[in-house]
C-alpha cells in the first residue's frame, strides 16, 4: 500500500459479510487538505512502479521538498509527518503559523484548519455506529435516523446513508450562510438546518457528485443518533482514544488556528482574513482543526484497525469495509472509425 491521508477511502458495500478480497483503488470520495500532510508508507507494496525508499531517503525527500515550497513562496507554513510500519518515522514544521510574529510550525502544536479532511472523520464516526448497531445498515434511509429534518424523495427514491457517504445524494450544493462572523451555539436548531439545504436535484444513488452538504447532513445525523454535538462526538470517540489532544471541531472564530498567507508576484506578503468560521450545519464537512502529528495518529489509528490492532477506533471488518473501493462514476467512451 502507499497512498496518502487524502486518500482514506469511502464507506461501501452491501454488509460486513458481504464484502470481497480487500482492493486498493480510487476512493469513495478524496479529502484535500492544504497545509498538513501526512504521508502513510508501508512496506511490501504491491505496486511495481513505487520505489522502496529508505526511512532516510524519505526524510531527505520531505525535507528538500518541503523547504523549496517555503523558499519559493508557494507555501507559507507546511507541517508533515510520515508514519512507517505502526510508527512515526519523521515530523518537522517549515516556514511561520504567523509570519508578521516570526511564529515557526510545529508539527505537534500548530493547529491548521484542515477543510474537507474533515469529512475522513465523519465517514469514520458512521463507520463506527454501523459497527455498534446504532445505524443497521449504509442502505437504509437517512430518515430513518433524521430527527431535526427529513430529507424529500426524489424520483420515488430515499437518499440512503450509503448515498451520503458516497455522495451520491443528489443534493444540489450550496454555499448560502456557511460562513459565520460570530459563534453559533450547537446543536442547531431545524430551522437553521432547512435554511441552508438545497434542494434535491440527481436521482439519489445515480452519480456521485462531490457533496459538502450531502456530508453536512451527516453531521446532523450523528447528532441525532447519538445525543452529542458532532465536535463531542469525534472528541470520545476519535480523538481521545487516538490521543490527537490537540485537535477539534471549530465553532467559533476566535478558536485559533494558523495563520495563512499568499504572496504576490513581486514576493510581498499578506495574511489572508480568518476572522470566520464554518456553519454548525457544514462543521462535519469542513471545520477539522489539527496539528501533523495529530494526523499521524489518525492515520496509524486506521492502518492498526486494518490488522484488528486497534478495536478502540473500529475492528478489522469495519475497516476494510471503509478502506476498500466501493464507488466510482462510470465513463463510457465511443470510438468511432471514419
Amino acid at each position: 500500500m502507499f497512498e496518502t491521508i487524502e486518500e482514506v477511502h469511502g464507506v461501501g458495500k452491501p454488509a460486513l459479510e458481504d464484502r470481497g478480497p480487500a482492493r486498493r483503488g480510487s476512493p469513495a470520495w478524496l479529502c484535500r487538505a492544504w497545509p498538513v500532510a501526512t504521508l502513510l508508507l508501508a512496506a511490501n507494496s504491491g505496486l511495481a512502479a513505487v520505489p522502496v525508499r529508505s526511512d532516510a531517503e524519505w526524510q531527505d525527500w520531505a525535507d528538500r521538498t518541503l523547504s523549496a515550497a517555503i523558499a519559493e513562496h508557494r507555501a507559507s507554513g507546511i507541517a508533515v509527518a510520515l508514519v512507517r510500519d505502526g510508527k512515526l518515522l519523521y515530523s518537522k514544521g517549515y516556514g511561520y503559523a504567523d509570519l508578521e510574529r516570526k511564529v515557526d510550525v510545529d508539527p505537534g502544536q500548530t493547529p491548521f484548519s484542515l477543510g474537507s479532511i474533515t469529512k475522513c472523520f465523519t465517514a469514520t464516526a458512521i463507520a463506527q455506529l454501523l459497527e455498534r448497531g446504532a445505524i443497521r445498515s449504509l442502505d437504509d434511509p437517512a430518515n430513518r435516523y433524521l430527527r431535526r429534518i427529513k430529507l424529500p424523495r426524489k424520483n420515488d427514491r430515499d437518499i440512503t446513508v450509503r448515498n451520503l457517504i458516497t455522495h451520491r445524494g443528489g443534493i444540489d450544493e450550496s454555499i448560502h450562510e456557511l460562513a459565520t462572523l460570530a459563534p453559533v451555539p450547537v446543536p442547531i436548531a431545524a430551522v437553521a438546518i432547512r435554511e441552508r439545504l438545497p434542494p434535491i436535484v440527481r436521482t439519489p444513488g445515480e452519480n456521485s457528485v462531490y457533496s459538502n452538504i450531502g456530508y453536512g447532513v451527516l453531521g446532523v445525523l450523528i447528532e441525532d443518533v447519538t445525543g452529542l454535538t458532532y465536535g463531542e462526538y469525534l472528541r470520545q470517540n476519535i480523538f481521545v482514544p487516538l490521543d490527537m489532544a490537540n485537535s477539534y471541531i471549530r465553532y467559533a472564530p476566535e478558536q485559533p488556528i494558523a495563520q495563512p498567507i499568499e504572496y504576490s508576484r513581486s514576493g510581498e506578503a499578506s495574511p489572508i482574513p480568518q476572522q470566520w468560521a464554518y456553519h454548525p450545519f457544514i462543521s462535519s464537512s469542513a471545520s477539522l482543526v489539527s496539528t501533523a502529528d495529530d494526523m499521524a495518529k489518525f492515520a496509524l489509528g486506521h492502518l492498526g484497525a486494518e490488522s484488528g490492532a486497534f478495536p478502540a477506533l473500529m475492528n478489522a471488518d469495519t475497516a476494510h469495509l471503509m478502506h476498500d473501493r466501493s464507488i466510482a462514476n462510470a465513463l463510457t467512451v465511443a470510438l468511432t472509425t471514419l
